[in-house]
């Protein structure tokens, strides 16, 4: 790759992948700069016309020198470091979003590269992320990576649009931070050109694009503030990546299952895993969950914290006299107190220890979303129907308009049935994904 430009009156070139940099005059700068798609019969007339004085002779002499410059390794190198660099980390699998295999064959010393004989999948895609034609695309190179091993590299031509993107999504896919994630994408800008962190331009640029991007994608106003981990498996699910398809893109892509007693075929492992990465749930131990255990009430306000992303609490003091400062749960009691979430068992008693109930899971979730709505009716598929609660009713029907449950196999929904924490993990899981 060869970089000009102009810098106090020099005509500089820099030939990024040799290192070579050469002062050269306005002639032989701009039949550079036409040397790569042109031959030298077109840039001879075209360079006579700009410059007559010149002559054919000299013209020829210079693209001559040129050629000479190309032979020597000192101008228009083939991009080794790339691919000695992915040879090094081992990288075996390539997504190539920029190309199509008949275009990519065509760079020099493409036959004789390791990244030729890897896996590759060629996207050939656009610039427009929102067109249907990048989202299938898209789609058809992240399946292409639930099949083929890892370590990945995905790249495009200058790794700041479409790489830059894809990489993002993917990290918010694997529980990257708001900041990992946009630092990350603006390392091109501060290693290529020059862009300074904690600048004017630094911010215009990752607001302009990445950001903007994701935000877009994601459906959200805020992206700091959003779950980013169930904003981009909505957005896998939305491209057409199926359940399965997305588990398999998390294992490849790293993540693993840390709790023993979370088998890889229980139907509630991969909500585990989605809401694990995200922050939003945490094991009784390193390696136990205790899927099948009753959840408390402190356990739920704090998963449901979590999920808001923890946000600052105004509060300083409770009115609940059995949830004390010292608590793990105190802050996330607080918010929830604030925002209407929870009620208390009395004017003044939390009950922390308590076991959740399936309705009152399902009630403290509605109130967090601050929908309105009559849904009671849709509650009146469960043949217990007349065993729920009426404060419960409206929340159990908007709960199943947006399939986050379903019941049990005999049509029963066990309202005052203690909520496990296995079946509030899907629970959350599903919900973080609608709020965002």
């Amino acid at each position: 790759m060869v970089h000009c430009y102009k810098l106090g009156g020099l005509n500089i070139v820099l030939d990024t992948y040799s290192g070579s940099v050469h002062v050269v005059d306005e002639i032989a700068y701009d039949i550079i700069e036409m040397f790569e798609k042109s031959s030298t019969d077109e840039i001879v007339a075209v360079m006579l016309e700009k410059y007559p004085e010149a002559g054919e002779a000299e013209l020829r002499q210079i693209c001559a020198d040129v050629e000479s410059l190309r032979e020597a390794g000192q101008l228009f190198t083939p991009d080794t470091y790339a691919d000695k660099a992915a040879e090094k980390a081992g990288v075996k699998t390539f997504m190539n979003l920029a190309d199509d295999a008949e275009k990519a064959a065509q760079y020099e010393g493409y036959a004789d590269s390791y990244y030729s004989k890897q896996n590759i999948v060629f996207l050939n895609l656009g610039v427009d992320f929102s067109e249907k034609t990048f989202k299938d695309g898209l789609a058809d190179g992240f399946r292409y990576m639930t099949k083929h091993e890892g370590p990945y590299l995905v790249h495009c031509t200058e790794g700041k649009d479409r790489a830059g993107y894809v990489s993002a999504l993917l990290e918010c896919f694997m529980g990257a931070t708001y900041d990992e994630v946009v630092e990350d994408y603006m390392k091109t800008y501060v290693n290529y050109y020059g862009v300074e962190k904690g600048t004017e331009k630094y911010d215009a640029i990752a607001n302009s694009n990445i950001i903007k991007s994701l935000k877009k994608a994601f459906g959200v106003e805020d992206l700091s503030k959003a779950n980013l981990v169930a904003c981009a498996t909505a957005y896998m699910k939305e491209i057409g990546l199926t359940d399965a398809e997305i588990a398999k893109l998390h294992e490849n892509l790293g993540w693993k299952n840390p709790f023993g007693d979370v088998a890889e075929d229980a139907w509630y492992r991969d909500y585990v895993m989605e809401a694990y990465y995200s922050g939003i749930i945490n094991g009784v131990s390193p390696t136990e969950f205790e899927p099948e255990e009753n959840l408390t009430r402190a356990h739920l306000i704090t998963m449901v914290y979590r999920m808001a992303g923890e946000p600052t609490v105004e509060a300083t003091t409770t009115k609940f006299t059995d949830v004390k400062e010292s608590s793990y749960y105190y802050k996330a009691t607080l918010w929830a107190e604030q925002e209407g979430i929870v009620n208390g068992t009395t004017e003044t008693t939390f009950e922390p220890d308590e076991n959740v109930t399936r309705e009152q899971l399902v009630t403290i979730l509605f109130r967090y979303t601050k929908i309105d709505g009559d849904f009671a009716a849709r509650a009146d598929i469960f043949k217990d129907v007349a065993d729920i609660y009426g404060y419960a009713k409206n929340a159990v029907g908007w709960a199943v308009q947006n399939s986050i449950v379903d019941g049990y196999p005999d049509g029963t929904f066990m309202p005052k049935g203690n909520a496990t924490r296995a079946e509030a993990t899907k629970i959350l899981a599903i919900m973080a994904m609608l709020v965002k």
